[in-house]
């Protein structure tokens, strides 16, 4: 979560003018949401990989089913990632995408 409020900043920053003719509120707005996010994901992240949320459940049994989650997620990711590397169209432009997710 932390990377999705640094990547906000980072596009509007590369699309300025595009985001500036549908700009719904200051430009300081984005900014000061995207710090108070990235340190409540921060905050979060902390809390949940410290200890467990209910103590029902060990320490060690948490921890595994952590490692678990994590594994299976990056197995998916992955898989996600080369399915959409097999069905994108190689020749649209970045401009192009744009175009077509904005209208």
């Amino acid at each position: 979560m932390i990377i999705l409020f640094v990547d906000m900043v980072i596009i509007r920053h590369r699309y300025r003018d595009l985001f500036s003719s549908t700009q719904l509120a200051p430009e300081w707005t984005f900014y000061l949401c995207s710090i108070i996010g990235a340190f409540a994901s921060s905050a979060g992240i902390s809390v949940i990989f410290t200890s467990p949320w209910t103590p029902l459940i060990t320490k060690q049994l948490w921890v595994t089913w952590l490692v678990g989650i994590v594994v299976i997620s990056l197995i998916a990711a992955i898989a996600v990632f080369y399915v959409g590397q097999k069905t994108i169209q190689s020749n649209v432009s970045d401009e192009e995408i744009i175009a077509e997710v904005t209208r």
